[in-house]
């Protein structure tokens, strides 16, 4: 099973509306955090 083609940019726009959805609901974060927390992972992998 196949899921098709992503990349870190769609990777990123997801956790960012997951964020989004979150708060939404009541949960409390900080914003950015999630999408900062990829970015990180993404730039260690690129180094």
């Amino acid at each position: 099973m196949s899921i098709g083609y992503f990349d870190e940019l769609d990777i990123v726009a997801v956790v960012g509306a997951l964020e989004r959805a979150l708060q939404a609901c009541g949960h409390e974060l900080t914003p950015g955090q999630g999408v900062a927390a990829v970015e990180a992972e993404f730039m260690k992998s690129a180094a």
